[in-house]
């Protein structure tokens, strides 16, 4: 081993890019090069670096470096001992081959392999130690085993690449799938098992020879590194990810990653080539389509691609027609399993007397040409067309009990078709015929044996792929569960039936789960939620039915809506039954966790809940069930999701964090189930440990806590208000008034009066700076909390505080009273049916020189017309008249509501006319004349209705017209957020509504109108309107600045595909912020526009502020 004294002279020959293409193969070279740069580095070994570049044409080796090497490949090292007298150099290729030869002489080499011979046993065979053993075995398994799998996968992704001419792109993307089923995905997972077993016979911390770093770590740091954002791709690993299923191995990778010499490399590597990527060309590793079209037909269109085969990732097919009967040269498992038949298939092939390379592609792309005459093949012979449907018929004509009608059928007919290589159209309608029959009669047959999942698999190999048919099925299986008394033993066989039918249901369509055994093949969460997105209403408080069923179909991406609504009957039955204590106990709960977290995200979204289908026959079933559904879904998702991979992607994991336990307590407070808060909570800290980012997220949106604690102070938890007050203090979140405020507010709601009045000791104590809504929450909480002259004398002790700080000139240490704390105290007594004590604040309150607002006569005049006293309420106008108040959108509100609220929700369209000149009636006798704001607030208020028609509309209208007012483009404003309103939005409406009022240039109207109706035309899809639009306010001065049209355009865009034009609009939008030099709050940045942008790659290349370069 040589001395430090006499080390070569050692010179590493690198290949350096030229032009912005880097070949392929190039790119592999210098990663490969990168470990004999870490080694030289560990070694401490002086070197120098010789640079060749690729001939441009050819991209083929530099003559130069051929005569280095004949190979013309690197990583080539050429080794010049010290004192060679003009000898010629030696020459080393081959990673593992240089690796070996520079640690065996370098003298840092010793640290970098482990010890040879155990103790005793120097030079004997079998007297090396394990440590040696694996050394030498994985200095020869990083590039003769593990490399020359994930080379093919680089490969084999090509056949899926763009590159590959669209007509014939199906094929190669068939061959390319079957190649990754049965060659890459097996042989990598092998490979990965083995040395996750090697990383456990260590400590944790550990490396593949111990508890040191080796070279064969630098050796193997290349092939892991670079595959590891891919090798989910290659197929299904357990739990989702190669990561789940190999834990140890995806840490020593990260550990890797660290390694000082690791980090170095890379920077030598920068400074040669200006970056460094192992994967700059992905699209060769494993294409995958990324287009700004809809989830929908993105997911479709995905499955031409690579379909991704993890847990729970992107699964796609090309849409198979039911109608046409398939050409089957396959057969999925589950069916094989099902008929008893075994279809021949490659393994039957003698393999032997083959090419290698051929018998793979025989195994991979053309089973059928395996097919041999072993005795594999069924014995009997297969019956003819004819032969079957006259069997089919004559089994429908001898009228047996159904049971056994379906029995025969199995075993005396099906095991003949599958058997046919093409099924013929009159044995496809005869075999339909019987299935038709048995599929929504028949759950079990021979007493204990399930046959649901069984018939929705004959429909599936019959071609046959639609989900109403499954619908019937599902439900045909829900109500014999319910209705029927089921042994323990028997319920549990069906139940696993039912979840495998989902299993079933996931995968329909999906071509790359042909060969797959039953799994959950859905989309991804991301994927939904961008669905999700495009639903009008989604976010209301209350939902209609067709809005729920559109949601819902969101997780069958792969169909139509419309299509995928027939299905929804079933899910919500087999929901009620997972729910269900009697027939689903926590494990089957877990088996169909993918399909409950899609349904979760669902729910989170939709305010209103769930609704069953009315002409379901498990309808009253399912309504019993819904509370329990929610709690499943929301409150106790800790008990399913186990190991289920839930992340979606990090530009909305904050919007599925924060967000979603706030819509989980929220739902929890409101209907007082304190058993759901205390879980949510366990499941926020669990995902608080789990997700240090979570922290941020909290620290950047404290109010969250706040929120917490009015829950805890309203459901009177003080043990658990002391623990978010602990969580608060660790995550350096100091308590503000408005913290203070949440407690006042939730011990209000619990009326515990006491703690209020000693929190506020303390705050009046402490010196800290009150305000005008702290005084007006406690007072409010003392009234409403069942002390009335308490709350009366706070109101007259800030009154009395107030006049002294201004005697002494220290207005600054007190509150300014205001009239907003008077009307708490007015609502808060008129809740409590004292209006005597009322009528004495009001008048202490004139006395001290509050002049009562539009929100004063608000509480009175519902309180009034509460009462049904039209004269005072006519009374209550007058006054406002003669105070020069006037009436807001409020007002008018409540006068509707108050004369329509009598009526019912069901109103006509007579009563609700009728109403309306009542309360133009109740203005003229007060003497409160209309002005354009007060019939603009009055237009608002009739639009806002839930049920306000149109001819409703229409008479505000006319009465405006009476007055000698015309309408305005603010009112026009007001009907246009009426039609976009509607589901779906009505774009013949607002084109109409401009006619009428002659508003056909943008000199009309103003801003908000014109980007309304931008928003408008967006919505509805009409690209080139709303562009045309958008371009005109733009042109003129006038550019849109209101986000959420901003978003409705881009959305639109991004939908269709227009990726250019939607880059145009974010490049508008920031060169006009960025020219006009305004200032925005961190929430401008954060606005879903900017999260759109950012997530479809269209702020690169454009000048953007630091708050939106920061997340780049």
């Amino acid at each position: 081993m040589a001395t430090t004294h006499d080390l070569p002279k050692i010179k590493l020959h690198w290949y350096r890019r030229h032009i912005p293409s880097i070949p392929l193969l190039a790119t592999l070279d210098r990663s490969r090069s990168q470990r004999i740069l870490w080694l030289l580095e560990e070694l401490k070994l002086p070197y120098e670096l010789e640079i060749y570049h690729r001939d441009k044409q050819t991209q083929l080796a530099p003559p130069e470096l051929e005569k280095v090497h004949p190979l013309g490949k690197s990583p080539v090292v050429t080794v010049e001992a010290s004192g060679s007298d003009g000898a010629p150099p030696l020459v080393l290729a081959e990673s593992g081959f240089i690796t070996e030869y520079l640690v065996g002489h370098s003298p840092e080499g010793k640290r970098l392999m482990p010890e040879k011979w155990r103790d005793g046993m120097e030079g004997k065979f079998g007297g090396e130690t394990e440590a040696w053993m694996r050394y030498q075995y994985y200095m020869h398994f990083a590039e003769g085993s593990f490399m020359p799998t994930l080379v093919l996968a680089l490969f084999i992704g090509g056949l899926r690449s763009p590159s590959v001419p669209f007509f014939i792109r199906p094929i190669t993307s068939l061959v390319a799938n079957r190649i990754f089923a049965n060659f890459i995905f097996p042989n990598t997972r092998r490979s990965l098992a083995l040395l996750e077993t090697h990383l456990s016979d260590h400590q944790p911390g550990g490396y593949l020879c111990g508890d040191h770093l080796t070279a064969v770590d630098i050796l193997m740091s290349f092939p892991l590194i670079a595959a590891k954002d891919k090798m989910d791709s290659f197929g299904a690993f357990v739990g989702g990810s190669w990561k789940t299923e190999f834990p140890k191995l995806a840490e020593y990778v990260t550990r890797i990653e660290a390694e000082e010499g690791y980090k170095k490399s890379v920077e030598k590597i920068k400074e040669i080539e200006g970056d460094f990527q192992y994967n700059k060309y992905d699209e060769f590793f494993l294409y995958q389509i990324h287009t700004d079209i809809c989830s929908r037909c993105a997911s479709q269109l995905r499955s031409i691609a690579v379909p991704r085969l993890g847990a729970v990732a992107r699964y796609a097919t090309l849409s198979d027609s039911p109608q046409a009967p398939p050409v089957h040269n396959h057969e999925t498992p589950e069916v094989q399993r099902t008929t008893g038949v075994k279809r021949p298939g490659p393994a039957m092939e003698s393999k032997g007397l083959q090419d290698p390379a051929l018998a793979l592609f025989n195994d991979v792309v053309s089973p059928t040409a395996n097919i041999s005459t072993g005795t594999e093949i069924s014995t009997q012979p297969v019956m003819s067309e004819l032969e079957l449907v006259a069997k089919v018929n004559h089994l429908v004509q001898r009228g047996m009990h159904l049971h056994k009608e379906y029995h025969a059928f199995r075993e005396e007919i099906w095991p003949h078709i599958v058997e046919m290589p093409q099924i013929p159209k009159t044995v496809y309608e005869a075999a339909t015929e019987v299935l038709g029959k048995v599929r929504s009669q028949i759950c079990w047959v021979d007493g204990n044996r399930p046959v649901c999942l069984e018939i929705a698999q004959m429909y599936d190999f019959l071609g046959r792929r639609n989900l109403d048919t499954r619908n019937d099925i599902v439900l045909t299986l829900c109500h014999n569960l319910v209705e029927t008394q089921h042994p323990s033993w028997r319920r549990q066989l069906l139940m696993k039936d039912l979840v495998g039918l989902w299993q079933h249901i996931s995968q329909l369509r999906r071509r790359s789960e042909t060969d797959q055994g039953l799994r959950f093949a859905l989309p991804t969460a991301q994927d939904v939620l961008d669905d999700l997105a495009k639903i009008p209403k989604l976010d209301e408080e209350s939902t209609d039915p067709a809005t729920v069923k559109r949601a819902l179909s969101s997780i069958f991406l792969l169909f139509p809506p419309a299509h995928a609504e027939s299905i929804l009957p079933g899910l919500l039955a087999t929901l009620a039954l997972l729910s269900d204590k009697k027939f689903a106990n926590r494990n089957f709960q877990i088996q169909a966790a993918p399909l409950l977290h899609l349904v979760q995200l669902i729910v989170l979204r939709l305010k209103g809940g769930l609704t069953p289908e009315r002409n379901s026959g498990l309808r009253t079933y399912v309504l019993t069930q819904l509370p329990e559904i929610t709690k499943l879904l929301l409150y106790q998702s800790d008990h399913w999701q186990g190991g289920l991979d839930t992340k979606v992607e990090s530009d909305v994991a904050k919007a599925i964090s924060l967000s979603t336990f706030h819509a989980q307590l929220r739902a929890a407070y409101r209907s007082r189930n304190t058993g759901a808060i205390l879980s949510i909570w366990q499941n926020l800290k669990s995902n608080i440990q789990s997700n240090p980012r979570l922290d941020e997220d909290i620290r950047d949106d404290p109010h969250f806590l706040d929120f917490w604690i009015f829950v805890w102070c309203g459901v009177r938890r003080s043990n658990m208000l002391q623990e978010t007050l602990d969580l608060m203090n660790r995550l350096g979140i100091e308590p503000t008034l408005k913290t203070y405020t949440a407690m006042m507010h939730g011990w209000k709601m619990a009326k515990e009066t006491a703690k209020i009045e000693a929190l506020w000791a303390q705050l009046t104590e402490s010196g800290m700076k009150l305000d005008v809504i702290v005084w007006t929450e406690r007072v409010s909480a003392l009234i409403e909390g069942g002390q009335p002259e308490m709350g009366v004398q706070a109101l007259v002790q800030m009154v009395t505080y107030w006049k002294k700080a201004v005697e002494q000139g220290r207005q600054n240490h007190a509150v300014e009273p205001t009239i907003a704390v008077v009307n708490a105290v007015l609502k808060g007594l008129l809740r409590q049916g004292d209006a005597n004590k009322a009528n004495e604040v009001l008048g202490w309150a004139g006395k001290e020189g509050f002049s009562p607002d539009v929100r004063t006569f608000n509480i009175l005049l519902r309180e009034t017309l509460r009462g049904e006293n039209s004269d005072n309420a006519k009374s209550l106008l007058h006054s406002m008249r003669q105070q020069g108040i006037e009436p807001d959108s409020a007002t008018f509100t409540i006068l509707l509501e108050g004369v329509l609220g009598r009526m019912g929700s069901d109103v006509a369209v007579e009563e609700q006319l009728e109403a309306i000149d009542e309360v133009f009636t109740e203005f003229e006798y007060s003497g409160v004349k209309p002005g354009l704001e007060t019939y603009g607030k009055m237009l608002y208020a009739v639009a806002s209705l839930s049920n306000g028609s149109e001819e409703a509309i229409a008479a505000v209208q006319e009465h405006m017209r009476r007055g000698g007012f015309t309408i305005t483009a603010h009112m026009v404003t007001i009907l246009i957020e009426r039609a976009l309103k509607r589901n779906p939005p009505d774009i013949a409406k607002v084109r109409a509504l401009l006619q009428e009022h002659k508003l056909d240039s943008i000199e009309q109207g103003d801003q908000t109108l014109w980007e309304r109706v931008v928003s408008a035309f967006a919505v509805a899809g009409q690209k080139e309107e709303a562009m045309a639009l958008f371009d005109k306010l733009t042109d003129a001065g006038r550019p849109v600045t209101s986000l959420p049209c901003l978003t409705d355009l881009l959305r639109m865009l991004l939908e269709v595909g227009d990726r250019p034009t939607g880059a145009r609009v974010v490049k508008l939008v920031l060169e006009n912020r960025l020219k006009r030099g305004e200032q925005f709050n961190e929430r401008y940045w954060r606005h879903h526009f900017w999260h759109l942008a950012k997530g479809n790659g269209l702020l690169q290349g454009v000048d953007v502020p630091n708050e939106l370069r920061d997340d780049m």
